[in-house]
Protein backbone atom coordinates (compact mmCIF):
# COMPACT_ATOMS: atom_id res chain seq x y z
CA UNK A 1 0.00 0.00 0.00
CA UNK A 2 2.84 2.38 0.93
CA UNK A 3 4.67 1.57 -2.31
CA UNK A 4 1.48 2.17 -4.34
CA UNK A 5 0.88 5.53 -2.63
CA UNK A 6 4.47 6.56 -3.28
CA UNK A 7 4.12 5.56 -6.94
CA UNK A 8 0.90 7.58 -7.31
CA UNK A 9 2.55 10.58 -5.66
CA UNK A 10 5.55 10.34 -8.03
CA UNK A 11 3.30 10.10 -11.09
CA UNK A 12 1.28 13.08 -9.88
CA UNK A 13 4.44 15.13 -9.46
CA UNK A 14 5.63 14.20 -12.96
CA UNK A 15 2.25 15.15 -14.45
CA UNK A 16 2.25 18.43 -12.52
CA UNK A 17 5.77 19.24 -13.74
CA UNK A 18 4.82 18.37 -17.32
CA UNK A 19 1.73 20.60 -17.23
CA UNK A 20 3.73 23.37 -15.55
CA UNK A 21 6.53 23.17 -18.14
CA UNK A 22 4.02 23.13 -21.00
CA UNK A 23 2.28 26.23 -19.60
CA UNK A 24 5.66 27.88 -19.11
CA UNK A 25 6.75 27.09 -22.64
CA UNK A 26 3.50 28.49 -24.10
CA UNK A 27 3.57 31.70 -22.07
CA UNK A 28 5.71 33.45 -24.70
CA UNK A 29 3.04 32.69 -27.31
CA UNK A 30 0.33 34.27 -25.18
CA UNK A 31 2.48 37.40 -24.90
CA UNK A 32 3.24 37.39 -28.64
CA UNK A 33 -0.44 36.92 -29.53
CA UNK A 34 -1.35 39.83 -27.26
CA UNK A 35 1.33 41.95 -28.95
CA UNK A 36 -0.21 41.19 -32.37
CA UNK A 37 -3.65 42.24 -31.10
CA UNK A 38 -2.23 45.52 -29.78
CA UNK A 39 -0.45 46.04 -33.11
CA UNK A 40 -3.75 45.63 -34.98
CA UNK A 41 -5.30 48.11 -32.57
CA UNK A 42 -2.47 50.61 -33.30
CA UNK A 43 -1.48 50.49 -29.63
CA UNK A 44 2.24 50.43 -30.36
CA UNK A 45 3.51 50.94 -26.80
CA UNK A 46 1.55 47.94 -25.52
CA UNK A 47 2.59 45.84 -28.53
CA UNK A 48 6.25 46.55 -27.84
CA UNK A 49 5.80 45.77 -24.15
CA UNK A 50 4.30 42.35 -24.88
CA UNK A 51 6.83 41.47 -27.60
CA UNK A 52 9.57 42.11 -25.05
CA UNK A 53 7.74 39.95 -22.51
CA UNK A 54 7.58 37.17 -25.11
CA UNK A 55 11.29 37.57 -25.77
CA UNK A 56 12.12 37.30 -22.08
CA UNK A 57 10.20 34.02 -21.87
CA UNK A 58 11.85 32.68 -25.02
CA UNK A 59 15.30 33.52 -23.68
CA UNK A 60 14.71 31.05 -20.82
CA UNK A 61 14.58 27.94 -23.01
CA UNK A 62 14.23 28.90 -26.69
CA UNK A 63 16.98 31.41 -27.42
CA UNK A 64 18.24 31.02 -30.97
CA UNK A 65 15.08 29.33 -32.24
CA UNK A 66 12.76 30.23 -35.13
CA UNK A 67 10.18 31.44 -32.60
CA UNK A 68 12.70 33.83 -31.05
CA UNK A 69 13.78 35.06 -34.50
CA UNK A 70 10.15 35.65 -35.57
CA UNK A 71 9.44 37.59 -32.41
CA UNK A 72 12.55 39.76 -32.89
CA UNK A 73 11.54 40.36 -36.48
CA UNK A 74 8.03 41.50 -35.47
CA UNK A 75 9.51 43.85 -32.90
CA UNK A 76 11.99 45.23 -35.44
CA UNK A 77 9.16 45.89 -37.90
CA UNK A 78 7.32 47.92 -35.27
CA UNK A 79 10.38 50.04 -34.56
CA UNK A 80 10.94 50.53 -38.30
CA UNK A 81 7.37 51.80 -38.78
CA UNK A 82 7.99 54.22 -35.91
CA UNK A 83 11.22 55.42 -37.54
CA UNK A 84 13.28 54.15 -34.60
CA UNK A 85 15.89 52.51 -36.78
CA UNK A 86 18.61 52.25 -34.15
CA UNK A 87 16.32 50.08 -32.04
CA UNK A 88 15.37 47.98 -35.06
CA UNK A 89 18.97 47.39 -36.16
CA UNK A 90 20.16 45.04 -33.34
CA UNK A 91 16.94 43.03 -33.64
CA UNK A 92 17.41 42.57 -37.39
CA UNK A 93 21.04 41.62 -36.82
CA UNK A 94 19.92 38.99 -34.30
CA UNK A 95 17.38 37.56 -36.75
CA UNK A 96 20.00 37.31 -39.51
CA UNK A 97 22.47 35.61 -37.16
CA UNK A 98 19.91 33.06 -35.94
CA UNK A 99 18.65 32.20 -39.42
CA UNK A 100 22.17 31.78 -40.77
CA UNK A 101 22.82 29.23 -38.03
CA UNK A 102 19.47 27.43 -38.34
CA UNK A 103 18.91 27.27 -42.10
CA UNK A 104 22.11 28.46 -43.76
CA UNK A 105 22.63 31.27 -46.22
CA UNK A 106 21.14 29.68 -49.34
CA UNK A 107 17.57 30.12 -48.18
CA UNK A 108 14.83 32.66 -49.03
CA UNK A 109 14.19 33.47 -45.34
CA UNK A 110 17.85 34.33 -44.83
CA UNK A 111 17.73 36.49 -47.99
CA UNK A 112 14.74 38.37 -46.53
CA UNK A 113 16.68 38.92 -43.31
CA UNK A 114 19.48 40.48 -45.37
CA UNK A 115 16.97 42.68 -47.20
CA UNK A 116 15.33 43.79 -43.93
CA UNK A 117 18.65 44.77 -42.40
CA UNK A 118 19.69 46.55 -45.60
CA UNK A 119 16.40 48.49 -45.55
CA UNK A 120 17.24 49.71 -42.04
CA UNK A 121 20.66 50.95 -43.16
CA UNK A 122 19.07 52.56 -46.22
CA UNK A 123 16.61 54.44 -44.01
CA UNK A 124 19.48 55.44 -41.71
CA UNK A 125 21.41 56.66 -44.80
CA UNK A 126 24.23 54.26 -43.97
CA UNK A 127 24.45 53.27 -47.62
CA UNK A 128 27.83 51.53 -47.50
CA UNK A 129 26.43 49.05 -44.96
CA UNK A 130 23.33 48.45 -47.08
CA UNK A 131 25.20 47.63 -50.32
CA UNK A 132 26.70 44.22 -49.38
CA UNK A 133 23.45 43.09 -47.77
CA UNK A 134 21.34 43.93 -50.84
CA UNK A 135 23.92 42.24 -53.06
CA UNK A 136 23.97 39.13 -50.83
CA UNK A 137 20.16 38.92 -50.96
CA UNK A 138 20.18 39.32 -54.75
CA UNK A 139 22.73 36.52 -55.16
CA UNK A 140 20.70 34.18 -52.95
CA UNK A 141 17.47 34.87 -54.87
CA UNK A 142 19.32 34.20 -58.11
CA UNK A 143 20.85 30.96 -56.84
CA UNK A 144 17.74 29.58 -55.14
CA UNK A 145 14.87 30.78 -57.34
CA UNK A 146 16.58 31.93 -60.53
CA UNK A 147 16.91 35.43 -61.98
CA UNK A 148 13.45 35.48 -63.58
CA UNK A 149 11.80 35.90 -60.21
CA UNK A 150 10.01 38.82 -58.57
CA UNK A 151 12.09 38.69 -55.39
CA UNK A 152 15.24 38.89 -57.50
CA UNK A 153 13.71 41.86 -59.33
CA UNK A 154 12.99 43.58 -56.00
CA UNK A 155 16.66 43.17 -55.04
CA UNK A 156 17.67 44.75 -58.36
CA UNK A 157 15.20 47.56 -57.70
CA UNK A 158 16.59 48.11 -54.19
CA UNK A 159 20.14 48.30 -55.50
CA UNK A 160 19.05 50.72 -58.21
CA UNK A 161 17.48 53.05 -55.63
CA UNK A 162 20.49 52.72 -53.33
CA UNK A 163 23.12 53.51 -55.97
CA UNK A 164 21.03 56.46 -57.15
CA UNK A 165 21.09 57.86 -53.60
CA UNK A 166 24.87 57.32 -53.56
CA UNK A 167 25.27 59.20 -56.85
CA UNK A 168 26.49 56.08 -58.67
CA UNK A 169 24.10 56.55 -61.56
CA UNK A 170 25.48 54.04 -64.04
CA UNK A 171 25.15 51.23 -61.50
CA UNK A 172 21.70 52.50 -60.54
CA UNK A 173 20.66 52.51 -64.20
CA UNK A 174 21.90 48.95 -64.82
CA UNK A 175 20.09 47.45 -61.81
CA UNK A 176 16.88 49.39 -62.46
CA UNK A 177 16.83 48.32 -66.11
CA UNK A 178 17.28 44.70 -65.04
CA UNK A 179 14.37 45.02 -62.59
CA UNK A 180 12.20 46.58 -65.29
CA UNK A 181 13.03 43.84 -67.79
CA UNK A 182 12.14 41.03 -65.33
CA UNK A 183 8.92 42.71 -64.24
CA UNK A 184 7.83 43.28 -67.83
CA UNK A 185 8.41 39.61 -68.62
CA UNK A 186 6.67 38.25 -65.52
CA UNK A 187 3.92 40.80 -64.97
CA UNK A 188 3.47 42.65 -68.23
CA UNK A 189 3.48 46.43 -68.66
CA UNK A 190 0.08 47.09 -67.09
CA UNK A 191 1.23 46.46 -63.55
CA UNK A 192 2.17 48.83 -60.67
CA UNK A 193 5.58 47.17 -60.23
CA UNK A 194 6.47 47.77 -63.87
CA UNK A 195 5.30 51.38 -63.51
CA UNK A 196 7.48 51.68 -60.40
CA UNK A 197 10.51 50.59 -62.44
CA UNK A 198 9.71 53.19 -65.10
CA UNK A 199 9.36 55.89 -62.44
CA UNK A 200 12.65 54.88 -60.81
CA UNK A 201 14.44 55.09 -64.15
CA UNK A 202 12.90 58.53 -64.65
CA UNK A 203 14.43 59.63 -61.33
CA UNK A 204 17.84 58.23 -62.27
CA UNK A 205 17.88 59.91 -65.69
CA UNK A 206 16.73 63.18 -64.14
CA UNK A 207 19.60 62.96 -61.63
CA UNK A 208 21.98 62.29 -64.55
CA UNK A 209 20.67 65.37 -66.35
CA UNK A 210 19.17 63.27 -69.15
CA UNK A 211 15.83 65.04 -69.03
CA UNK A 212 14.37 63.74 -72.31
CA UNK A 213 14.90 60.14 -71.19
CA UNK A 214 13.50 60.97 -67.77
CA UNK A 215 10.38 62.46 -69.36
CA UNK A 216 9.78 59.33 -71.46
CA UNK A 217 9.92 57.03 -68.43
CA UNK A 218 7.86 59.34 -66.22
CA UNK A 219 5.18 59.53 -68.92
CA UNK A 220 5.11 55.75 -69.29
CA UNK A 221 4.79 55.32 -65.52
CA UNK A 222 2.05 57.98 -65.36
CA UNK A 223 -0.04 56.34 -68.10
CA UNK A 224 0.14 52.92 -66.44
CA UNK A 225 -0.60 54.28 -62.97
CA UNK A 226 -3.61 56.23 -64.20
CA UNK A 227 -4.94 53.14 -65.97
CA UNK A 228 -4.23 50.59 -63.23
CA UNK A 229 -4.38 52.61 -60.00
CA UNK A 230 -6.47 55.63 -60.92
CA UNK A 231 -5.65 59.34 -60.85
CA UNK A 232 -6.30 59.62 -57.10
CA UNK A 233 -3.51 57.20 -56.15
CA UNK A 234 -0.38 58.57 -54.37
CA UNK A 235 1.96 56.90 -56.92
CA UNK A 236 0.19 58.71 -59.77
CA UNK A 237 0.41 62.01 -57.88
CA UNK A 238 4.15 61.52 -57.25
CA UNK A 239 4.83 60.81 -60.91
CA UNK A 240 2.86 63.91 -61.94
CA UNK A 241 4.92 65.96 -59.49
CA UNK A 242 8.14 64.51 -60.90
CA UNK A 243 7.07 65.44 -64.43
CA UNK A 244 6.15 68.96 -63.32
CA UNK A 245 9.61 69.40 -61.82
CA UNK A 246 11.18 68.62 -65.20
CA UNK A 247 9.50 71.56 -66.93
Amino acid sequence: FFVMRKLVTTISLILLMTISNHSYSQLWKQFADSAKVYTDQKNTDKAIEFYYKANEELKKDSLGTNSYADNCNNLANLYKKMGQYKKAEPLNLEVKKILEKLIGKENPDYARACDNLANIYYDMEQYEKAVPLYIEAKQIWGNVLGKENLDYAISCNNLGNLFDEMGKYQKAEAFSLEAKQIREKLLGKNHPFYAQSCSNLGIIYEDMGLYEKAELFYNEAKQIQEKVLGNQHPDYARTCASLANLY
